[in-house]
This record gives C-alpha cells, structure tokens and sequence, in this order.
C-alpha cells in the first residue's frame, strides 16, 4: 500500500559509535539530529522478517545494537550521562482558598447565580420573628444560637490575654488610647452598653475580644471598635454558635442601575445601623468584654454589649431583616411605594434611589426619615442632584431644577456611592486609592502595587474580577 505521506517527520537522535565501545567495529550510516521524513512502514506482523541473529548488549543503562536485514539498528538511551533525570510536580490544594476564589468569579453580589435554597431558611426567619419585640421606640432581638449546642467553654483566660496586648499597643500611642476611650465611652454613655451583672447566664456567657479599626470619612479619619466574634477558644469560637441567616443584601447591579434611571436622585446612609438595635437581655452575657475601671482604674472590669454589634456571623441579617420588617409594618403609614423604595434600594445601610420629580424626591425625603426614625434608626447623610430637595446644607447650591436625564450628576459634588466614589464632572464611577508615602515600604514595590489592586477588589465587588489581570502582574 502507498499514500502520499505516511506520518509526520520524526527526530533522527544522532549517535557516534566512538563514544560507546561496543559499538566502535559496526558500519553505522552517518546520523545526525534533524527531522526525517519515513519512506517505509513496517508492520509488527513483518517486523520479525527483518531482524537478524546477532545482538550487541554494552553496559546497563547503554545503547543496544540489533542486526536486521537493512542494517544496524541501535536501540535504547542515546545519552551519554548515566545520571537518570527525575522530574516530581508537587501539587497543593486549599480548600478554602478555593471556595473564595469560586464566590470571587461567581459575583455573588450583582446577581447573576441561581436563587439561594430555601433549605432552613424559613425555620431561621420563624424565630427571628419570635424572637423580634417592640417597646415603642426600639426593636430588640435575640442572637440566632444554632440548635442542640453544648454550653459555651469558659474564654475569660484568652479574653484577657489579648486585652493586656491591647493595653500595651495603647500605652505606647497616646492618640490610639485617646480614641478608643472616648469610642468606648459613648457605647456607655449612649446606653450601647452596660457593665456587667455579678450574676451571669450559665453555659451562655463568652467575653468578646476588640481592637480599633480606622476608617476615613468625610470628616476626618473615624475610630471604630470592632468585636472578635472569630476569636477561638478550647477549639471554638462564639460565630461557631450562631446562623448566619439567609442572604438579604439587595443585588448591587440592580441598584446602580436604577439609581441612574430617573432624574432626581438620592442618597442616604443609616447612623450606626447595627448599635440601633437592641440585644434582648438573655443573650447579652454572650457579648461581654473587658476595659478598664471608667473611674480611672486600670483594672479591667466586665461590660457587656445591649445592642447588635458588628463582628458576629448573625449581625447583618439581624439588622437588616429588622429594617425590612419595619418598613412593612409601617407601609400604611409611609405607603407603599415608599417602603417597597427603601427595601429594594438599600445595601446594608446604604440608601441609593432616585425619583421622577423634586416633588416626589422631597416627600420621599420626610416619608423615609419619620419611618426610620419610629424605631431609633436615623436615616441620615441626605444628598441630591437638586439642591432644593434636601437643602444647602447638604449640597452645594445646583439651581432648584434638576438636571436633564443627559446630564445627570453633571455638578460638583462626588458622594461615596455603596464602596465607591461617584465622580460628577465624569459621570462615572470611580475606585479610589488613598496616597502611601514610600517611606513606610521602602523597597516593596511589588507591595505597593499590591495594595492598589486590593483597593480595587475591596472598593465593589462589581469592578473586582477586572483587577485580576493587573493582580497577576505583581502577583
């Protein structure tokens, strides 16, 4: 049988019969390394028709030559190196790093995956609303404790091991101490928290360790206490007891999208949204943390916290379905369409919707406040592309017309916008990284970068899978 081409060009290995002894006395055709073209091929079934009686064996490991009817043939390693190569792939796998990784690509928060199971859900939402009450001016909740829990260990040990390091890292800052006292001392003075009763709930008691966060806000940089729900313990931590409860947040894309649909916008945030709801006062012995003697002590004493405080897994479908229940309560009062407004434009507790009139955008304005503000929360921050809607206190004059559906936000003013800046003279959106001085890394470049691309990621999750290209390049 013919065909015009047999099988792609094979590598012809060179071999020198000098360089092997036992291979010196054959007649070798001269080979040199290059692809050759195949002429001839022959099948396994004739391969035995060709071969010869004599084989010539060298050392183990070297080239062996086969005697067939068309020649010598040699067979077997070419190298001369005995060394043999070994190539091993290690392979490492992180679970967890994985499972974030598969969220970051599934964009979880713009609303392109399936709808949650409902799966335990609705027994969670049941005893929220079992445990939800009203006195008349606040609602309080209880914490959402897994069921069938063992009785939590005693944590004081590790408790006041990490508030002697806080001490030490505030002894040696003054501003950082100065901060965290008056930060404390508003809980105490706003009634957020309390010191802790001698008396105490057996098997639910766990004291929360905290540390200072700073966050830079229109005014200023801002000292916020954060509590360590994640603190571990004998093996466990206090989140290792609560449900998370379902998902509420509002899918990100839709707001965005409806907030540059009508002419009149607006955008408002909630004041301390978590500390505004009560801490029913069979669970707030699970909340206590140590600070010291408020009459000038520095012996630590026991607090513990009265209101929902930001760190634990239960907090934010605490506070939220607490506002979204409060809204349909109070829709025969504020309406309908305001209530249906606030629950469909709010992301955490940020408030971002806009209007067709500045009429409609004024009532909308008091409507939202007074529902808010029946039950202690204070909707606060208000500002608009017309001036006339909140007031001039708020936002630099812009004339009392709103501005064309063309020109929208074509003003002067940039309001953080649900983890971004919204920039006005550009209309558009804009992500933000606040200037490091080289000085604090000398030499890190690739951390420099770093830092930018994580400001990227962290500023909305929207734009943070096309950091990812120039994450790679300083990765």
């Amino acid at each position: 049988m013919t065909a015009p081409v047999l099988c792609e060009d094979l590598w012809q290995t060179a071999v020198s019969p000098k360089d092997w002894p036992h291979l010196q006395s054959l007649n070798l055709t001269r080979e040199v390394g290059e692809l050759t073209p195949v002429y001839v091929i022959i099948g396994l079934d004739s391969y035995f028709r060709f071969l010869g009686r004599r084989v010539i064996r060298g050392g183990d490991g070297d080239p062996v030559a086969v005697e067939t009817r068309l020649g010598w043939v040699i067979c077997g390693p070419a190298a001369l190196s005995r060394e043999r190569e070994c190539r091993v792939r290690c392979i490492r796998t992180d679970g967890r790093l994985n499972a974030a990784l598969r969220k970051f690509w599934e964009l979880e928060a713009i609303g392109i995956l399936p709808p949650e199971t409902e799966s335990g859900q609705t027994e969670i939402e049941r005893r929220f609303k079992e445990s939800l009450s009203f006195d008349g001016n606040r609602y309080s909740v209880g914490l959402l404790w897994k069921p069938g829990l063992a009785s939590l260990p005693n944590n004081y040990a590790t408790a006041i091991r990490r508030y002697r390091s806080l001490e030490k890292r505030l002894s040696r800052n003054s501003g950082l101490d100065e901060d965290y006292t008056i930060v404390i001392q508003s809980y105490l003075d706003n009634g957020w928290a309390e010191e802790a009763p001698a008396s105490r709930a057996p098997g639910k008691m766990w004291y929360l360790p905290h540390h200072a966060v700073y966050q830079q806000g229109t005014t200023g940089r801002k000292c916020r206490i954060v509590f360590d729900g994640s603190a571990v313990h004998c093996g466990t931590s206090l989140n290792d007891q609560f449900e998370s409860g379902p998902n509420l947040h509002v899918e990100l894309m839709g707001i965005l999208l409806r907030f540059r649909r009508i002419r009149v916008g607006l955008q408002a945030d909630i004041e301390k949204m978590y500390l505004q709801v009560g801490l029913h006062p069979e669970d707030r012995d699970a909340c206590r943390f140590l600070w010291r003697d408020g009459r000038g002590g520095k012996a630590p004493r026991e607090h513990r916290l009265k209101r929902v405080c930001f760190g634990l897994t239960s907090s934010a479908f605490l506070a939220i379905q607490t506002i979204r229940t409060h809204a349909e309560n109070e829709s025969q009062h504020a309406g309908d369409k305001t209530a249906r407004l606030i629950t469909s434009n709010m992301y955490v507790d940020d408030l971002v919707l806009s209007c067709d009139s500045i009429e409609e955008a004024k009532k909308l304005v008091q409507e939202s406040k007074s529902l808010f503000e029946k039950c202690g929360f204070n909707l606060t921050g208000f500002v608009s592309n017309c001036s006339s809607v909140v007031g001039c206190d708020k936002t630099l004059p812009f004339g009392s017309d709103p501005k064309p559906a063309g020109q929208l936000w074509k003003a002067t003013f940039a309001r953080r916008l649900v983890g971004s800046k919204y920039g006005t003279h550009s209309d558009s959106r804009k992500s933000t990284q606040r200037h490091q001085e080289d000085s604090l890394y000398p030499g890190c470049n690739n951390l420099r970068s770093a830092r930018v691309f994580d400001t990227i990621y962290r500023s909305g999750e929207d734009v943070a899978p096309v950091s990812v290209a120039g994450g790679n390049l300083v990765g």
